[in-house]
This record gives structure tokens, C-alpha cells and sequence, in this order.
């Protein structure tokens, strides 16, 4: 269950069939937002957007590809329709202080570290902001996901 506002309002709990994807930068939100959007705009050119809510801490934005697939949320939330598109929501916070015990693998950089075994470690990061993505359906059995996927990761960490 998750709560969806819309429009700055509340709108019922419901069950939905999104998938989150969470990562963590050091980026600044507004350079991530604002390109992300250029991107969306690649393959929706008038999309529905929606700024659910922003402040100082963090910022969540609704994407539908029109008013139709908008509407349509009320009953279907983040779920894909018959062309394999869906609403998707992107939002993140900001932690002052993230401090957490983590299994380190398959690590993509820095290149000193890369090809080492899977090790435990504790990760203390400083003003750290959470991206996450809800998508309509999982990336690796969507088209339409996995493209939204791509689009934001490669804004993260630039090949």
C-alpha cells in the first residue's frame, strides 16, 4: 500500500503495482530534475507533470504520458496499459547524515576496487540525497520501464 497524492492532495490508499528503484547520490536534485525531464520529453513531448510536493529536503514529481493516462491513474496507478506505457513518479530527499552497513559488490568505480569479492563495510555519507523511481513494472520485463530506468541512471553516473 502506498499513499498518492496528486495535485498537492491525499488521494486513497491503494494497492498498487509499481516497482521502486532507490539509489543514492551526492547530486543536486534540481540538475537531476531538470534533465530528467528533457529526457521524458525525448519520447513524450507534452507530458503531464505534476510536482507533488517540493521543499529544501527534497522534491516529488508524477509523470503521465497525457490527460487520458492521468486520469486513468485514479483507477490503475503505476501500473502499464495496453501499449505498455504507464505513470511513473520520481522523487528524493535529502539526508544529512547516512550512516549503514552495507555488502559491497559489483562494484562499478572507482577502478582500484572493482574486481575485488563481495565485502562488508559501513558507508558514512554526508548530505546524501535518495532518488527513487516508481515505475509501472519491473525493468527487466518492460520496455517502457526500462527505458524510463536508463534514462535517470545515466544521469546519476555518466558513462
Amino acid at each position: 500500500m502506498r499513499q498518492i497524492k496528486k495535485n498537492n492532495k491525499k488521494v486513497l490508499r491503494m494497492e498498487i503495482t509499481g516497482t521502486d528503484y532507490t539509489y543514492f547520490a551526492n547530486i543536486d536534485p534540481v540538475e537531476i530534475e531538470l534533465a530528467f525531464v528533457r529526457k521524458i520529453k525525448k519520447f513524450w513531448p507534452q507530458p503531464v507533470i505534476e510536482v507533488c510536493e517540493r521543499d529544501d529536503d527534497g522534491v516529488e514529481i508524477f509523470f503521465a504520458k497525457d490527460a487520458e493516462m492521468d486520469f486513468g491513474f485514479a483507477t490503475s496507478g503505476y501500473s502499464l496499459n495496453e501499449d505498455g506505457e504507464g505513470c511513473f513518479m520520481f522523487y528524493c530527499r535529502k539526508f544529512p547524515l547516512l550512516q549503514c552497513e552495507a555488502l559491497l559488490g559489483n562494484v562499478a568505480a572507482p577502478d582500484e576496487i572493482k574486481d575485488i569479492d563481495n565485502y562488508s563495510s559501513t558507508l558514512v555519507l554526508n548530505n546524501i540525497w535518495e532518488y527513487t523511481l516508481v515505475l509501472p513494472g519491473l525493468r527487466e520485463k518492460s520496455d517502457f520501464s526500462m527505458r524510463i530506468h536508463q534514462s535517470f541512471v545515466g544521469l546519476l553516473a555518466p558513462a
